[in-house]
């Protein structure tokens, strides 16, 4: 992949700069981190005196006397049957939310088997793309941006092992335009938003005089420094940083800002949260409500969405709407407050029993 899709004029490299790099050494070392179901179920009992009752692997919820609801795994009540399965899929979940005319990102799913195809779908867009699972159940897989057959062939193999486990129907890899843009992964509760991240992917920040070898050292101990962010350090390999278009001896100019995946999931991909909440513009929060209200019977989710600013939401697309999105990327953000959005699902939850 050339390194040109990560100019230092993009909106990730702009934030990076100016947002993160000026408050550096201000990182959150959070501690005694909890997973989501343990932030939901703390939610309950503590900050609303519910008591759930384990019923298997799920949790019934009664307040007051009432059955208000329940919580399996990363799914609540709040996520009914047909949404839940429509976001399973990134085709079908684009097409829900083309049917409520919500912009999304272009792409399109293609079969394990249909490499040529998808190559050649590849070819006529022009512009770098991203190719990824497109079930939800598939194993958590990155992807760099490619521009080349050989790159897409990479890519692809890496999302077909990870689609193995399926039934071949369901063996779909998504190609998608890539785009530059800031990630948000917004939370959204009935018809308020509750919670807004940015999700910034893998990088380093020169400073002059360090070696590509010494920033990717320094940034692993920056990083193991927080319990939270600690399982999500990114190993990086000399194969993976020619693709990215550096080197290991290679030294960074002062300020020069190298992103070093071009996925932005916290979970895999070696990247983190910052909250953006305070400076989302009231247009993005209304994308993100539509998109949730694009699926029937969904009323508590995340949503993911691409956009060049955090003033406007002009140029901003869904990439994705998540209802089993984990809440723990919201209360423990590398910088900025942390956000409950347990306490919103709660509350939500009890005011529709």
């Amino acid at each position: 992949m050339s390194s040109e899709v990560h100019q230092s004029a993009s909106p990730i490299s702009q934030f990076i700069s100016q947002v993160i790099e000026p408050q550096r050494n201000e990182m959150h070392h959070w501690k005694n981190t909890l997973k989501h179901q343990g932030i939901l179920l703390e939610d309950a009992q503590k900050r609303r005196r519910i008591t759930p009752a384990k019923m298997g692997p799920s949790f019934l919820l009664v307040h007051r006397g009432r059955r208000i609801g329940g919580i399996d795994s990363r799914t609540t009540t709040l996520v009914s049957g047909q949404a839940r399965d429509a976001t399973q899929s990134v085709q079908l979940s684009h097409a829900y939310l083309r049917a409520s005319s919500v912009s999304t990102s272009a792409g399109r799913s293609f079969h394990v088997s249909q490499y040529d195809a998808a190559d050649k779908y590849r070819d006529q867009s022009g512009t770098p793309v991203t190719a990824r699972p497109a079930s939800e159940r598939a194993k958590p897989v990155t992807s760099l941006a490619v521009s080349s057959k050989e790159d897409l062939r990479r890519e692809w193999d890496r999302s077909t092992q990870a689609l193995a486990h399926l039934k071949s129907v369901n063996q779909l890899i998504h190609i998608e335009q890539y785009s530059p843009n800031l990630a948000l992964r917004i939370y959204v509760v009935a018809e308020e938003t509750v919670a807004a991240v940015a999700r910034v992917p893998f990088y380093i920040a020169g400073d002059g005089r360090s070696t590509v070898r010494q920033l990717l050292r320094k940034e692993r101990e920056r990083r193991e420094s927080s319990e939270y962010l600690r399982s999500r350090v990114l190993a990086v390999g000399e194969e993976h940083l020619k693709q990215m278009g550096v080197t290991l001896e290679q030294t960074l100019s002062g300020g020069e800002i190298r992103v070093l995946r071009t996925a932005p999931e916290a979970e895999v991909g070696g990247g983190f949260s910052v909250d953006v909440f305070p400076d989302l513009s009231d247009d993005l929060k209304s994308l993100a409500i539509d998109a949730m209200w694009a699926f029937p019977g969904l009323t508590g989710t995340a949503v993911d969405i691409l956009t060049p600013s955090l003033d406007s939401a002009e140029g901003a697309t869904v990439s994705n709407v998540v209802p089993t999105a984990d809440v723990s990327e919201f209360l423990y953000p590398a910088y900025g407050e942390p956000r409950r959005c347990g306490v919103s699902i709660i509350d939500h939850m009890i005011r529709r029993s």
